[in-house]
Formats: structure tokens, sequence, C-alpha cells
């Protein structure tokens, strides 16, 4: 009995930037996953009428006789054999901080001073430091790579591996030494055919950005330079605060200087290790 393919009747499709048609399609003939994979893809167009190309193949069932299959199109064009596709997601996150960059203004009661905090943010009587959880800024890179089976080796694989939360020792893509964290990679193999039927692979790499800084003030300490995926921190000990009289506080003589943490030192330590990355094997 020949396999038969036939699309079926659910189609669905989203719309946006990133455009997506899901569709039901059916094989009939045989009762080998494996044969009626290849007849779904031999079978089925790899460009949609909407233009979109197929991203992926899925058998969903087996019943009575009939294999229920799943084929999503969601890209414009794949890219070719050397072309890289780059991907850039800048959500950034969230952080929390006790050490504000600048103290802008402050106010207070008459008849009391305003302590020189040096920032120090949400500092309490008991000495408690409440901080704030503000966004940050930050990006992910992801490079997508269509290569030849063949040029993806176990060995490449294990060596690209072995960089997961590497820095960049050397300029790379663009960016300075230490702005660039290797976060992951994701292979998959022999996801279409070139022109001449040669199995292509798809690699992505995925990078963390996280922006240098250089003389960076830290309330009254002298200015401290940070690499982007280093940690920084503040000591701070307790301390007479020097007051500023409040506007409209009459002639009364001032209090007694206040006890408050302030910064001391501030630290920049390496967390992470730093590595070349033209093992990766595409450029600097």
């Amino acid at each position: 009995m020949p396999i038969i393919v036939e699309p079926g009747q659910r189609i669905e499709q989203q719309f946006g930037d990133t455009p997506t048609i899901t569709e039901d399609w059916y094989v009939f003939g045989t009762d080998d996953r494996i044969l009626a994979r290849q007849a779904l893809i031999a079978g089925s167009p790899d460009v949609s009428i909407e233009g979109l190309l197929r991203t992926s193949v899925r058998i969903v069932d087996f019943t009575d006789d009939c294999w229920l299959c799943e084929i999503v199109y969601g890209i414009k064009r794949m890219p070719k054999e050397g072309e890289v596709r780059i991907m850039v997601d800048g959500e950034g996150g969230r952080e929390k901080i006790y050490q504000a960059l600048a103290v802008v203004d402050a106010v207070g009661i008459a008849g009391r001073v305003i302590p020189d905090t040096m920032g120090v943010i949400g500092y309490e009587s008991d000495g408690t430091i409440n901080g704030v959880e503000i966004e940050v800024s930050g990006a992910t890179i992801l490079m997508e790579f269509h290569v030849s089976r063949d040029v993806i080796s176990n060995a490449y694989l294990a060596k690209i591996a072995r960089m997961s939360k590497k820095v960049n020792l050397k300029k790379f893509k663009g960016y300075d030494p230490g702005e660039l964290r290797f976060k992951k990679y994701t292979f998959e193999d022999t996801i279409k055919l070139d022109e001449e039927a040669n199995p292509l692979s798809k690699l992505t790499l995925e990078f963390v950005v996280e922006e240098n800084v250089t003389a960076l003030q830290i309330g009254g300490l002298p200015p401290i330079n940070k690499r982007g995926h280093d940690y920084l921190w503040v000591y701070s000990e307790e301390m007479s605060a020097d007051p500023m009289p409040v506007p409209g506080g009459g002639g009364s003589p001032p209090p007694p200087k206040m006890v408050i943490k302030r910064p001391v030192f501030a630290f920049v330590n390496q967390v992470y290790h730093y590595a070349d990355f033209k093992v990766f094997g595409i450029g600097s």
C-alpha cells in the first residue's frame, strides 16, 4: 500500500512581527513512525502560501492506521550555509541596590539636620539598610548559524560546552573585553538540506551583554572601574555624619552629629573565568 500524505482542516495563524502558521497533516499507509515522518517532509511544502518557511514537523498521534501530524511555518527565510542570523533581547532585569550614584536632593523637619549619607539608600535608625529594587539594563544576543553537519564534530561541541559562563578575554563581535558572557548553546542536527541535498545543522550561541564602566563614583570614594561581568560591592561603617542645617530651623544650637553607615571601601571582584572566544570558530 502506498504512503499517502494529506493536509488536514485545522490551520492556526499568528500575526505580528514573528508570524507563524500551524497546520494539521495526515499520513496513511504505514505504521512506521520514521517512514511517516520522512513521507510528511517529502509530501508537504517547504514554504506556505504566505511565504513562511517550514520550521518544525511533529508526529502527534497514531490511530486508525493514520498518523496525525503537525507542521509549523514560522520564518520568512532560513539562513543559507555560512550566513548568520543575529537576534537581540534587550529586556534586562531587576536588581536590588544599596548605594545610589548620587544624592540629588534631601529635606527634613524644622530644627533637625540632614545627615550626609554618601548615597546609602534606605538607612534606618537601628542601622538597617533597606536598599531598593530597580530595573537594570541588559541584553541577550543569539547568533544562529546553519552549517554543514560535517563541521560540527563531537569534539567541537565539547569545546564550546566548556566555554559556558566564560567572559570574552579579547574584543569579540564589537564588544570590548569583559562585556560578553557566553551563556549556552543549542544544536539541532540536520534541520534541512541545502541545494545539493547535503545535510545542514543549526547551531545557536547565546551571550549576555554587560557594559564596562569606568570612573564610577560611589559616595565620596575615589572613582573605580568595573568590567561588565565583574562584581562590585561596597563596605560601609558607622561614622559620624556631618549635619547640614535645615532652612527655617531657627537659631537653636545644632544637635550632635548623627552616627550613620557610610561607604568606606569599594571592591571589584572577578567572579567568572575569562577565555578567548576564537574557539567558537566564527571570527572575531
